[in-house]
């Protein structure tokens, strides 16, 4: 009896937030299959865009990547954003000849999408092959891809209830937002060495997303090594590559402030984090809960639909985050806030529990369990 394989396409791409959600769904796929009795083995394509960090994370991380020309609108105005977009149609119809051919050739069991303008071609072009297709929403207000093929996917899992009213299916769970394995808690020692830390001072860590946030960015490279002076705490600032120099230069000679471009080891960073500072993307908050982090959430004002303010405003109503609006962004509050935060341990203490509560640490095996389960 020949071998049977499951073959299996993640359509993600842009942004870390789609591809690290469809690496820990991956993950957990192949350990689910090597107990499974119906599959011998496992095969897994990436679909991806020539535009996103896909590029580099999919090989990174060992899995095959076929990449398509697609790239998302320019929204804002220039002759050279003006040229891109006119290239939109005929980037669509390439696309769609080469994902036809991709299907052709690889003929997957079934289709995952995490979102991202990389997924929406392959979802569609699936569904209309007749390939059961499976949908992961990360956010509280759904990408396009999710709202576009709600109603033809086999199953949509989503992470947060307020997404329900934005789709148009009953073929809905909720299981939380899937968290890559490697984000565990690690031995103090291991990971300050990591930064070249003090293990001895509580740590600030800032981050805007695996691409940074760069008005966030732009504020501190004024403040930040006030903030650093005024307060016993030390700074682990995750930049982004964009603003790496104008934030390191910012922070030079300060000898509690490493600055990073980038922390590939996520769970290093998190693991001495105190408090954190982050945009309020659906997949930094799902790895903050998992480690029980207390937060000050800066949502991104731009986001569709605000989402990143109601991504966040679930966390505070749970007494687990504090919101700031960029707008609002002020040395003097953000300082009293730190003095405040960092003097009265037991309020910490209290954000840490909060947030540990909203953690659904079985969310990647719930949701391949389910997809398994509706091949059946």
């Amino acid at each position: 009896m020949s071998p049977k394989v499951l073959k299996v396409i993640f359509a993600a791409g842009g942004t870390g937030g789609h591809i690290f959600p469809a690496f820990a769904l991956a993950e957990t796929l192949k350990s689910t299959i090597d107990s499974n009795i119906r599959f011998d083995t496992l095969n897994i394509l990436f679909i991806g865009s020539d535009y996103g960090l896909e590029t580099r994370l999919v090989p990174e991380a060992n899995y095959a990547l076929e990449m398509l020309p697609i790239r998302g609108i320019a929204r804002s105005l220039s002759i050279k954003n003006i040229i891109r977009n006119l290239q939109f149609p005929f980037r669509v119809l390439i696309s769609i000849l080469k994902m036809n051919r991709i299907l052709q050739d690889f003929k997957p069991d079934l289709v995952i999408g995490t979102g991202g303008y990389a997924s929406g071609i392959p979802v569609r072009q699936a569904i209309k092959k007749g390939i059961p297709v499976f949908l992961q929403e990360q956010n509280s207000y759904p990408g396009l891809t999710t709202r576009m093929f709600s109603d033809a996917a086999t199953h949509v899992y989503i992470t947060y209830d307020d997404a329900r009213k934005h789709l148009n299916t009953h073929h809905i769970s909720n299981f939380g937002n899937p968290v890559r394995s490697n984000l565990v808690r690690r031995p103090p020692m291991e990971v300050y060495s990591k930064f070249a830390l003090n293990p001895k001072r509580k740590t600030l860590f800032i981050f805007g997303g695996s691409q940074g946030a760069h008005a966030i960015n732009q504020f501190l490279i004024t403040y930040i090594r006030e903030f650093a002076y005024q307060i016993n705490f030390q700074i682990l600032w995750q930049t982004g590559e964009k603003d790496f120099e104008a934030c390191n230069k910012a922070a030079s000679q300060s000898l509690n402030i490493s600055v990073v471009p980038f922390i590939k080891d996520m769970g290093a960073a998190f693991s001495m984090a105190t408090l954190v500072i982050s945009r309020a993307g659906a997949m930094a908050l799902a790895e903050i809960i998992s480690f029980g982090l207390p937060s000050i959430l800066i949502p991104l004002p731009s986001a569709t639909a605000n989402h990143q303010y109601h991504n966040a405003k679930t966390l505070e109503n749970e007494g687990a985050a504090i919101i700031i609006e960029e707008s609002k962004l002020e040395f003097d509050p953000l300082l009293e806030l730190f003095q405040d935060l960092f003097s009265h341990e037991e309020k910490l203490k209290l954000m840490s529990q909060n947030t540990f509560q909203l953690a659904k640490p079985h969310a990647s095996q719930d949701i391949i369990n389910s997809i398994l389960e509706h091949i059946n």
